[in-house]
Formats: C-alpha cells, sequence, structure tokens
C-alpha cells in the first residue's frame, strides 16, 4: 500500500502530536509528498502547524473526511469512531503510523504485547540483543515514533517493538517473532468497543508471524498449536529458584536483578525470544543481573525523610497492584485510586490483608469506594491532590519503611501516568 501513497492525490493526518508529526515527516521526507497534499486533522486548535499545510481543527476537523484518498490516524485515534467507520465503508482508505512502518521497514520484527509488562519485556529483550551484539533499534510506546526513528538508509537487522491494542487495531505487522504473555480486563475495552475487540487488537500481532511465543497465563482458547509457550514448566520458565530454559538451569532467581515473581515471569518471555535468536546464555546472563526496573514501573525513587518510595505509576489495573505488592510484601503505605472503570477490587483487598500496609491515601473517584472498604481496618484517607498525599504518607510512615505509588486504578487522559510518576518523583524529592 506504501507503494501506492503517491498516488493518493489528498491526505489528511488525523492528530498532529508526536505520532503525527513523525507521520508527516516520513511522507514529506522519506516518500516526498508534496505538503500540499496533506491536510492536518486536530480537536486542538492551538497546535503548531508546518508550513504551506491545510489543517482543520477542534470542532470541525471530522466534518469533511470524504475529501481525502487516505486518512493516517495517531494510535489516540479510536476507528471505531462513527465518523471513521462512516469514511472506511464509503470513501477511503484509513491507516495508522504503525501501519505505514510495517510496510515500509523490511527488516525483523520483534513484536511485543499484553495487557502488562511489555514495557519491561521490551527493554529486557532489546537488551539481550544488544548484549550478543545484534545490529537492533527499540521502538513502540518505549521511545521515538517509529517512523522517524530509523535511518531508511542504513536500516537495522532487527526491531524490537512494544505494540499497544491502539497501534495493532488495523495494522498488518510481520513479526519473526510475536510475544504474548497475559490478558487481563483493562480500561482499554472500553475505547475499543469492548474486551473482543480489544482482544482481536492484541491478537493481530500473531498475523504474518514466523515465531509466536505465548505466556502459561493465556486462557487455552486462545493458543494455537502451533505457538510456542512458556512459563509454567514450559520451555522457559521459574522452578527450583532458578530462571530454565529447555530444562537447564540458566540463573538463580536471586541473583535476578528486576524484582517480583511477575518480573521473573516477564524475564521469560525475554529469554525464550533470545534463545530463539541463539543468544549465548552468558550474554542472557549479563542483562538479568543489571537490568532493575524501567521508569513508573516499580521503579525505585529513593529514600526521603528515612522511607522507602516506590514508584509504580503504570499500575492502571487491581492485578498491576496486587503483583507490585507480591513483589514488596513489607510495603507500610499505599497510595490508590484514580478513574473509575468498573474493575472488581476483591482480590486486591484481599492481597493487601496479606502484606505489612497500615496506610493507605484513596485518590478519587476509585479511591472513594475503596476509603468505604478499607477504612475500619486501615488508616486511610482520602486526598485530591499530590501534595496532600506525600505529607500525609510521610507523617505516617514509619523509618524505613516503604509508601509506593501503585493505583490499580485507571489513569485520566488529562493526566497519563508518566506525568502522575513525575509529579510522585518531585514531590517526595523535595521532602
Amino acid at each position: 500500500m506504501t507503494s501506492s501513497l503517491t498516488d493518493k492525490k489528498k491526505i489528511a493526518l488525523l492528530g498532529f502530536a508526536r505520532e503525527g508529526k513523525a507521520s508527516y515527516s516520513y511522507l514529506t521526507k522519506i516518500k516526498k509528498i508534496n505538503p500540499k497534499q496533506i491536510t492536518i486533522l486536530d480537536s486542538n486548535q492551538d497546535i503548531k502547524l508546518p508550513n504551506h499545510v491545510h489543517s482543520i481543527l477542534w470542532q470541525q476537523h471530522l466534518q469533511s473526511l470524504s475529501d481525502f484518498d487516505l486518512i493516517v490516524r495517531t494510535a489516540g485515534a479510536s476507528p471505531y469512531l462513527e465518523e471513521l467507520q462512516e469514511y472506511k465503508k464509503q470513501w477511503g482508505t484509513l491507516v495508522s503510523h504503525m501501519t505505514l512502518f510495517f510496510e515500509e521497514y523490511k527488516g525483523k520484527v520483534i513484536g511485543i504485547t499484553w495487557t502488562k509488562g511489555k514495557t519491561t519485556t521490551t527493554q529486557l529483550t532489546y537488551n539481550m540483543l544488544k548484549e550478543g551484539g545484534i545490529k537492533a533499534t527499540l521502538l513502540g510506546n518505549m521511545g521515538k515514533p517509529a517512523l522517524t526513528s530509523l535511518d531508511w538508509n542504513n536500516p537495522p537487522e532487527y526491531v524490537v517493538c512494544e505494540l499497544s491494542s491502539y497501534s495493532l487495531e488495523d495494522a498488518q505487522p510481520h513479526c519473526h517473532i510475536a510475544i504474548i504473555i497475559n490478558l487481563f480486563h483493562e480500561h482499554h475495552a472500553k475505547r475499543h468497543h469492548g474486551l473482543e475487540n480489544y482482544h482481536n487488537a492484541k491478537r493481530n500481532i500473531t498475523n504474518n508471524a514466523e515465531h509466536v511465543l505465548i505466556g502459561s497465563q493465556i486462557k487455552a482458547q486462545w493458543k494455537e498449536k502451533w505457538w510456542q509457550q512458556f512459563g509454567s514448566l514450559w520451555m522457559c520458565y521459574i522452578a527450583d529458584d532458578h530462571l530454565q530454559l529447555n530444562q537447564k538451569k540458566i540463573l538463580k532467581t536471586k541473583d535476578i536483578k528486576l524484582i517480583g515473581s511477575h518480573n521473573h515471569y516477564n524475564a521469560c518471555a525475554a529469554v525464550a525470544t533470545a534463545s530463539l535468536l541463539w543468544i549465548a546464555d552468558k550474554y542472557i546472563q549479563n542483562v538479568l543481573k543489571k537490568f532493575g526496573w524501567v521508569e513508573h514501573r516499580l521503579e525505585y525513587v529513593g529514600e526521603f525523610n528515612h522511607i522507602h518510595r516506590y514508584n509504580d505509576a503504570i499500575a492502571s489495573t487491581p492485578e498491576s497492584t496486587i503483583a507490585a505488592l507480591q513483589a514488596y510484601p513489607k510495603t507500610q503505605t499505599i497510595f490508590l485510586g484514580w478513574v473509575e472503570w468498573g474493575y472488581s477490587y476483591d482480590e486486591l483487598i484481599k492481597e493487601i490483608g496479606n502484606t505489612d500496609i497500615e496506610n493507605i491515601v484513596c485518590y478519587p473517584e476509585t479511591g472513594t469506594f475503596l476509603f468505604k472498604q478499607l477504612a475500619k481496618k486501615y488508616n486511610c484517607i482520602i486526598a485530591e491532590d499530590f501534595e496532600e498525599w506525600i505529607a500525609w504518607a510521610s507523617q505516617e510512615t514509619k523509618e524505613g519503611a516503604i509508601a509506593l505509588l501503585s493505583c490499580g486504578a485507571a489513569y485520566t487522559l488529562g493526566i497519563p501516568f508518566e506525568e502522575k510518576g513525575r509529579r510522585f518523583k518531585t514531590f517526595v524529592s523535595q521532602l
């Protein structure tokens, strides 16, 4: 399809933030499309636009879609919007930023997706390739937009690519290795207009894949016979206090720098991938011993006022916070709650009972519900801003104990998890 892009007389870019700007650069610099053929559609009327480009902004940006032969959407623009569904049926071609990438890049893609753990596993896998001397680039949610991250005149042999459900909705990936580890009932399911569409978007990563690695946590009805499974005594797994690969002990779990059984499970995915690429055990071991955490994912912020602070801002489901508490059961203070997405918190409440937690900071909307469930047994407060959170937690947490930001609830579009994590780190570092 990219070979015919230059035949498209009128192209629209839907969304002009990071990915939209990268798509514009790719189209004009790599595909040599005249900027006058491109129109930018965005609900933000204050965006900075390139010269000689038409635009339709604010409330009118979806009103003239039939004028375009091709629309390139950012991952944040849902293809389930009524206007886009109508466009696809009647008028033209709708693609995403990642669709363009998959059709341009001719090398080998290691694609990684699932509900929780993909960022850590993506980074681990990339580090193992790099340690093993394989030329690779880290792409997707982990870094810069895919289309502007490569030297197209000298592309790498491999790209290691974290792929969200948003970027897989209408993509046609051609992964050398596709990896799926788990699927939870995630808040993104609403954005996909249902859990089935969310799961189907994730499953798209297996289309055209040469190898598929799937975690033992995935339900049986999801699996194809030829897929390779890891975890729970399959291929790569944890047993006898070791990470094992095909019944060979690779490394003691106590020597893996990443903390927590969920992270060891993620490590199994990375090691299984490395084994398919014939990366030597010594390089795998080096990475497992050195790699500690990714920002906002059980990230150790430091000791401030004699309290150990951990930033797990990415935790947007109860399952994620359960995993964090299993990694750090000695946590004494936890920050819970955010936006209500209809999750069940029964298992999280049970897990809290298995820890040393005494103090709970509850943030509305979900925090209001959790406060009612937990206030009789724990020292709880409903707090609506970060300074109030941090001040109260600093007073209530004992010296030498752990205070953990791991909300177990969806973050708002206005305050993404990265911003939440940065605010947390800023405030605690000023104590």
